[in-house]
């Protein structure tokens, strides 16, 4: 499954072999396959793989080129990627086409990213994950010497899941600096700030039940006995992940004890 997904000829959109950087459909599949291309990029390094004989095809048939890969100094797995525009484009850039587009990842449950992955989910969920040291803090550190460098405009932020959350506070934090750049998130996850307006018990009920199921998803994922440690892991997260939404619980109890909506 992880070779079909990664074979551009078998998944991707090779019927764009004209992009009309104009039309929000062509957008949105170009910058979704170079998102595409950061999941594979890891995939690649997890199974040794060289990048330049599949994974290369998501950013080359657009006439990108990988400039940077981004790496997680914790895990090593590769994060995001920095993607230019060839320069056979650079004289004269298309219109409305970006010429960097900065693409982040999200979870991957395989055994070299799943602990990482899932702490830095919980990290989306309790709205710390600004504070990141390791991913979120080089993210920012990335797309600040890109702009250093070329400036803001024509500069593009893209992320799926995870790595939507990461794109959003990249992009909050550059706007916060006068730099505003064209975001794409594909499919974010819901965060802790927004959990936090949410007053109603049964609501909170539900999030509990889902953050269960997910956490014995992860639990049941990893499971069998050569993957013992990683299980045992995820078992420590699904309690933390546990104490966090009781934190957010109180917070949200408190709050709707001061309004009287409880």
């Amino acid at each position: 499954m992880a070779i079909e997904r990664g074979n551009f000829d078998l998944t991707g959109p090779k019927q764009l072999t004209e992009v009309d950087w104009t039309n929000n459909h062509h957008r949105r599949a170009v910058v979704a396959s170079l998102v595409e291309g950061a999941y594979n990029l890891e995939y690649d390094r997890q199974e040794s793989r060289d990048p330049q004989v599949q994974s290369s095809r998501w950013w080359n048939f657009f006439h990108f080129q990988l400039k940077r890969a981004l790496v997680d100094d914790k895990d090593s797995s590769i994060y995001g990627a920095v993607y230019e525009i060839k320069h056979t484009y650079l004289n004269h850039l298309p219109k409305c086409a970006p010429k960097y587009v900065i693409a982040f990842r999200g979870t991957i449950l395989k055994l070299s990213t799943a602990k990482r992955d899932l702490k830095l989910n919980i990290k989306v969920l309790t709205d710390v994950l600004h504070m990141d040291r390791h991913r979120f803090k080089p993210a920012l550190e990335a797309v600040q010497q890109v702009v250093q460098e070329a400036g803001s405009a024509n500069i593009w932020l893209a992320g799926h899941s995870l790595g939507s959350s990461i794109a959003m506070m990249v992009g909050k934090s550059m706007a916060q600096e006068g730099k505003c750049m064209e975001a794409f998130l594909f499919n974010p996850p819901l965060l802790g700030n927004v959990l936090l307006k949410i007053i109603g018990n049964q609501y909170l009920q539900d999030a509990m039940r889902l953050t269960e199921t997910l956490c014995n998803f992860g639990t049941l994922f990893v499971g069998g006995g050569h993957l013992e440690e990683l299980r045992a892991d995820i078992v420590d997260l699904k309690e933390m992940y546990r104490e966090q939404i009781n934190l957010l619980v109180n917070q949200i109890q408190k709050a709707s004890s001061s309004t009287g909506t409880i």
